[in-house]
Parts: C-alpha cells; sequence; structure tokens
C-alpha cells in the first residue's frame, strides 16, 4: 500500500469515532456557559463606555426579565453606537421586550444605517418600502427628531 494511501486510512481511522458520536444517539441538550464580562468591561459600562454597556446588554440577553439588558442596551444606543441601535429596532420589530413598533424599528435601523451598519440600513429601506405615504411622513418626522428624543433616550 503506498503511503498516500496509508495516510488516508489513517485520519479516516481517526474519524471514525467522531462521525459515530455525531452520526449516533442524539445528543443531550447543550446549555451554553455565559462567562460573566470581566470586572474591567463592567468598570467601563458604568462609567458610560458604550461598547461596554453593549456587552453588558448582550451578557444579560438571556434573562427572563430583559429589563437589565434593555437599560444596557438603551444607554448605549442613545450614545450612538449603532449595533445597539440596529438590536433595539430588531427588539421593536419583533416586539421583544419592548412594544412592537414598526416605526421605531425604522427609525433605530436608520440611525444605526447612517453610521454606517449596511445590515440595519438595508432593514430600514424595506421597512420603508412597506409603509403608506402618511407612515413615512410620520416616520420621517421622527428621525428629524434624532435618537435622544426617543422615549428609549429621554427616560434613561
Amino acid at each position: 500500500m503506498n503511503t498516500m494511501r496509508r495516510a488516508g486510512f489513517a485520519r479516516m481511522a481517526w474519524l471514525c469515532p467522531l462521525l459515530l458520536v455525531a452520526c449516533g444517539e442524539p445528543e443531550q441538550e447543550i446549555i451554553p456557559v455565559l462567562v460573566p464580562p470581566s470586572p474591567e468591561v463592567q468598570r467601563q459600562a458604568a462609567a458610560g463606555e458604550a461598547a461596554a454597556q453593549f456587552a453588558m446588554a448582550d451578557y444579560h440577553l438571556g434573562d427572563e426579565d430583559p429589563a437589565v439588558m434593555l437599560r444596557w442596551l438603551r444607554s448605549s444606543a442613545c450614545q450612538g453606537y449603532a449595533i445597539a441601535q440596529a438590536s433595539l429596532g430588531v427588539l421593536y420589530d419583533a416586539g421583544d421586550g419592548v412594544p412592537q413598533d414598526a416605526f421605531m424599528a425604522y427609525a433605530w435601523w436608520t440611525w444605526a444605517g447612517r453610521q454606517g451598519d449596511p445590515e440595519a440600513a438595508t432593514f430600514a429601506a424595506r421597512q420603508y418600502a412597506a409603509m403608506a405615504d402618511d407612515e413615512r411622513a410620520f416616520a420621517e418626522t421622527l428621525l428629524q427628531d434624532g435618537w435622544m428624543a426617543t422615549p428609549d433616550c429621554r427616560n434613561r
């Protein structure tokens, strides 16, 4: 047997146990282990650093009560952190932890898109295309006021 073929069999022998595990009995539920943000990130978030606040929101994403996650996310978004703004748009679009509101979703996606988030800009464009003319006029008025005028930022 040539060496190339032997090497191939050696690799296959190594893969067999992996394939048997993957194709064998159904796996047990995998529960992710969430590592809390470092004390430095927590300190930065408390000091008002937008990226650290977003990291704190991300950590609290799976909490049963979304209040802590929303507090951090809103703090980050209201400072102009585009990823947090796009995330708020997703929450408003789905009504996940906040009241479902197509206008707020559009506004947050638009603000994030204006800061260079292409996916948020795409979501905003789709939302805008689905609006009636009077809804578009209302949405544009909402945008003119800026994100600091939203209840998310006024009530922090």
